[in-house]
C-alpha cells in the first residue's frame, strides 16, 4: 500500500479498515529517523528510511501483529527498493516476503538494475533456504491496456517443473472456467465451509480454530479412506456436467473430513455472534444512514482530524 502514513493513520476509518490483518506492508512510508511510530495491537519491524533527501519521501515499513511477532524475522533491508522479511514455524511452510518499492522509470531514483538486485537478493537467501517467495508491493508497472498478469502456458509449466498430476488439476480448474461455473452463487458453498456446525436453539456456532500444539493430533485423524474418496470423486467428475449441487457435495465432504479431524484435537470452539451476545449493541445503520451520510461522515471524520479539534 502506498502511502503517507502519518496523514492516514489520523483517519478512523483507515485505522480500523487495517486493524483486521495480521501483517501490514507500506511502501512510501514517509518516516524519518526521529519519527515515533506505534500502531496499537501491532509492532513496528525497523522500516527503511530514505536518507539524504530533502524532505520525507519513500521509505518501506511493516507493522506485525504482537500475537504473531515472534514468528517473523527481518531478513535484510540494505536496499531501498525491497524489505524482506520472513515468517517461519507459523505455517505449513516458511514464507519469505519482499515488500518492493520500483520508483518510475523517469524518477531521480529509478533504473533497470533495480530487477537484477531484487532477483540477486532472493536467490542469496533462497539458495540454502526452503522458502515460499511472495514479493508485493509498489511496482509502478505501468501496463497501460495490456493485461498486468501471465498466462500459465506449457513454457511456463516446463520453467517451473510442474509435474503432470498436477497440471492435470490445473486443466480441470480451466475446464471450470471456460464452463463458467465459477460464477455459481457462492453463498451456500462459502456457509458450510465457514460454519462447522450450527446450534438452532442457543443461537451458538462452532467453528474450528489452528492449534500449533495438537497440529500432529490433527494430521493423525485426518481420515485417510475418506480423503481418498473424495480424490477419486474429483478425478472421475465429468467437467462437462457439473452444477451448484455437486461443487457443495465435494465442500460437504471436504468439510466433514476438517471437522472430524478437528474436533479430535480439541480445535473446536464455541462462537457466538456478536449480535447475539448480551449487552452488545448491533452497529446495524438506521434506515435513512445510506451511502451518502456515510461519505458525509467519512470527510467529516477525515476534516476534524487533521484539524485536531
Amino acid at each position: 500500500m502506498c502511502v503517507g502514513w502519518f496523514q492516514k493513520s489520523k483517519i478512523p476509518d483507515f485505522v480500523e479498515f487495517i486493524s483486521s490483518y495480521d501483517i501490514l506492508c507500506f511502501t512510501e512510508s514517509k518516516f524519518d529517523a526521529y519519527d515515533d511510530v506505534h500502531l496499537s495491537g501491532y509492532e513496528l519491524l525497523p522500516p527503511i528510511i530514505r536518507e539524504k533527501c530533502r524532505h520525507k519521501s519513500g521509505g518501506i515499513a511493516v507493522f506485525v501483529k504482537s500475537s504473531i511477532y515472534k514468528y517473523v524475522k527481518v531478513i535484510d533491508i540494505s536496499s531501498q527498493c525491497i524489505y524482506l522479511f520472513s515468517i517461519v514455524n507459523l505455517l505449513p511452510s516458511d514464507l519469505l516476503f519482499g515488500i518492493v518499492y520500483i520508483p518510475p522509470e523517469n524518477s531521480v531514483y529509478g533504473s533497470v538494475d533495480i530487477f537484477d538486485e531484487i532477483l540477486e537478493k532472493i536467490i542469496d537467501i533462497t539458495v540454502n533456504k526452503n522458502y515460499q517467495v511472495c514479493l508485493l508491493g509498489d511496482f509502478n508497472a505501468h501496463t497501460g491496456t495490456h493485461d498486468d498478469f501471465v498466462i500459465v502456458n506449457d513454457t511456463i509449466l516446463d520453467s517451473l517443473l510442474i509435474d503432470e498430476n498436477s497440471r492435470k488439476y490445473m486443466n480441470s480448474i480451466n475446464a471450470l472456467y471456460e464452463l463458467d461455473v465459477i460464477h455459481f452463487d457462492t453463498s451456500a458453498i462459502l456457509e458450510s465451509v465457514d460454519t462447522l456446525s450450527h446450534d438452532d436453539n442457543s443461537n451458538v456456532v462452532y467453528k474450528s480454530k489452528w492449534k500449533n500444539n495438537n497440529a500432529n493430533v490433527f494430521l493423525e485423524n485426518l481420515n485417510d479412506e475418506n480423503i481418498h474418496d473424495l480424490v477419486e470423486k474429483l478425478e472421475n467428475l465429468d467437467v462437462n456436467n457439473i452444477n451448484v449441487e455437486t461443487v457443495n457435495n465435494v465442500i460437504l465432504n471436504c468439510n466433514s473430513i476438517i471437522k472430524n479431524a478437528a474436533d479430535k484435537a480439541d480445535m473446536t470452539v464455541e462462537f457466538k455472534p456478536k449480535n447475539s451476545r448480551p449487552g452488545v449493541r448491533s452497529k446495524k445503520c438506521k434506515p435513512y444512514f445510506n451511502q451518502d451520510c456515510y461519505l458525509k461522515r467519512k470527510a467529516y471524520r477525515k476534516c476534524k482530524n487533521l484539524t485536531g479539534d
